[in-house]
Formats: structure tokens, sequence, C-alpha cells
């Protein structure tokens, strides 16, 4: 959320001073224009055409270089400040209204580091002029020029706030259209955490259930397996003995010497007998398996 905060506060500064460089271009358009109609020096004219130049150029590499565009256009307003302050009339001429001007656009464009260090490189070359303005005035501008001036600046400004308090709202309107979205987005996680919560709890009953089952799964097989073995030992033991024993006696019955048809019995009954005996062991093997 801060992330997202940033950006949109980096956006709208980038816009505010897209918006104030052509302002800053126009206004240096019109100063050029006031200090040639006022016979101002070839160096004042130079310097003037030069600034004009540069805000131009600047417009074109804003998008990408937002930051050196930012420190060139306050470093060279500084700089021709000082430059051109004894021939604009010192505190008494445009200059300190332009310094109030383009104080509130920094304020407006910029924050953190980059805005205190820029807002004392301000009040550090105002408090220095101001100082040094009584041994350095040559030349005053006319009293009508100076009042052109300072409705410029003034117009200037109040452009420069209307459209700061346009973009505000417009950007308050899109937070808050955001705040809506997230604040249905956290409903609806909130049902579906409220759904998870219910199948979580309905997933542990089956599971409950299920580990009930397996136990009872697991008993009736350990009784079976006990049967079964108690059957495996009975049958093994009990039942293939006797069988065993019969073998024996029918083996002994036929050393002596028999009738043909006692011995036709006694092989049926041996007959019997084995394959009685074949399938006690069959029984065996599969219970042992």
């Amino acid at each position: 959320m801060t992330n997202a905060i940033n950006r949109i506060m980096t956006a709208l500064e980038g816009r505010i001073f897209l918006y104030g460089l052509q302002l800053c271009a126009l206004f240096r358009l019109l100063r050029s224009i006031n200090e040639f109609s006022t016979g101002q020096s070839n160096a004042v004219l130079i310097v003037g055409l030069a600034n004009l130049i540069i805000l131009v150029l600047m417009l074109t590499l804003l998008s990408r270089y937002k930051t050196f565009c930012f420190v060139t256009l306050h470093v060279i307003f500084l700089v021709t400040s000082w430059f051109t302050w004894p021939s604009s009339g010192g505190y008494e001429g445009i200059i300190p209204y332009s310094m109030v001007a383009m104080i509130a656009f920094v304020i407006f464009t910029s924050h953190g580091a980059l805005l205190g260090i820029t807002l004392a490189a301000y009040a550090i070359t105002l408090l220095y002029l101001m100082h040094n303005d009584g041994s350095a005035v040559n030349y005053r501008e006319p009293l009508l020029l100076t009042q052109v001036n300072f409705m410029l600046c003034t117009f200037l400004l109040a452009k420069l706030c209307v459209f700061t308090k346009n973009r505000f709202e417009r950007y308050s309107e899109y937070i808050r259209a955001v705040s809506k979205r997230l604040e249905v987005s956290a409903e609806i996680l909130n049902d579906q955490a409220a759904q998870l919560k219910i199948q979580s709890n309905q997933l542990a009953n089956l599971r409950i259930e299920l580990e009930k089952k397996i136990a009872a799964m697991h008993l009736e097989r350990d009784q079976k397996r006990a049967i079964l073995s108690k059957y495996a030992y009975v049958n093994a033991h009990q039942v293939r003995g006797p069988v065993a024993r019969i073998l024996g006696l029918i083996a002994l019955i036929e050393k002596d010497t028999l009738s043909p048809d006692s011995q036709r019995y006694v092989q049926i009954v041996k007959s019997d007998t084995v394959e009685l005996d074949t399938v006690i062991r069959k029984i065996n093997e599969v219970l042992s398996d």
C-alpha cells in the first residue's frame, strides 16, 4: 500500500511539474520581451534567451529525466536571479515575487531530501541577495512594468494552484475508487476465508470419521486374523492329527493278508483319507499366506 501511495504521489508531482515547467517557459518568454523592451544589456538578454531554450529542451526530456530537469530548472532560476537581481530592482522588483512562486512550485513538485535541499538553496540565495541589495541596485524597472510582472507572477501561481487542486481532486477520486475496490475485495476475501474455515472444519470432521472407520477396520482385521490363526492351529493339530493316525493304521492293515474285498475297502478308505489330508494341507497353506 505504501509503495502504491508513493507511486501516486510521484505521478502527481510529475504532472504538476510538467504544467509548471510550461508556465515557467511562458513566464521566461514574457520576461525576455520585457527585458528587451526596457533596454536591458545584451548579457541579460542572452541569459534570458539561453534560459528559454533550456526550458524548451527540458520539456522534451522531462519524461525520462524528471529529477535532472527539476534540479536544472531551479539552478538556472537561482543563478539567473543572482545575475539579474540588481537590474530587476532588487527586493522591490519582480524577483522576490518570482521566488515566492518558485518556492510554492518546489513544494508542489518534490518531497523528501530533494524538497529540503531545494528550499534551503532558495532561502540562502534570497537572504544573501536581500542582504547585499543596497550596494548593487543600478537600475529599476518602470512602475507599470513591475506591476505587470507582479500580476503575471500572481496569475501563474494561481494557475499552478488551480491545476494542482484539480489534479489532487482527480487523484483523490481515484484513491477513493481504489479504496472501494479494496473494500469489496476485502469482503470477498473475508467471505472466502469463512467458507474455507467451514470447509476446513468439515474436512477435519471427515478426517476424524475416517480415522474411526480405519481403526474399526483394523480392529476387525485383527479379530479375523486371530480367528483364522486359531482355526489354522486347530486344523493343523486337532484335525490333521486323526487323519495321520488313520493313515498309519491303514499302513499297518496293508501289511496283513486280506481278502480281495477287504483290500478294496482298505484302498477306498486310504484314498479318501489321503484326499482329506491333501485338503487339510491346502487349507493350512492358505491360512499361512
